[in-house]
């Protein structure tokens, strides 16, 4: 008899663009796992795309996310599976998987749309 909210509120927050799920709009049971706040989906553009590489992608490529530490701070890398770098990510939502890659979690990319050397990315837990 429950006849308003059928499951409406969390599942978007899942799909929407550069948020990762708002911290705090946790789905009821279980909840509080620092885990739980790692689980999520972001759409991004590829920053600082390297032509050579990028040339060379097409949708529904995977590439990999990882966690570069350099003197300015930590970056996000997205490479190829042979390990060439294709750009870097620097959307809004790029900070909590800086903190979730932290955490021991890893993510993948996956080319959503191509565009000439614009390319946008799905990225998700691995």
């Amino acid at each position: 008899m429950s006849g308003r909210g059928p499951d409406s509120g969390t599942d978007h927050n899942r799909n929407s663009i550069g948020s990762g799920g708002s911290p705090g709009s946790g789905s009821g049971a279980g909840g509080g796992s620092d885990a739980d706040d790692c689980i999520f989906v972001q759409t991004a553009p590829l920053s600082s795309p390297v032509p050579a590489v990028v040339s060379g992608l097409k949708v529904g490529d995977v590439l990999e996310v990882d966690l570069q530490n350099t003197p300015s701070g930590n970056r996000l890398v997205v490479s190829t599976a042979g390990g060439q770098a294709a750009g870097s990510l620097t959307h809004p939502g790029h900070l909590k998987i800086i903190q979730c890659i932290g955490t021991g979690h890893i993510y993948k990319a996956t080319v959503v749309q191509k565009t000439g050397a614009l390319i946008a990315l799905r990225i998700e837990p691995k």
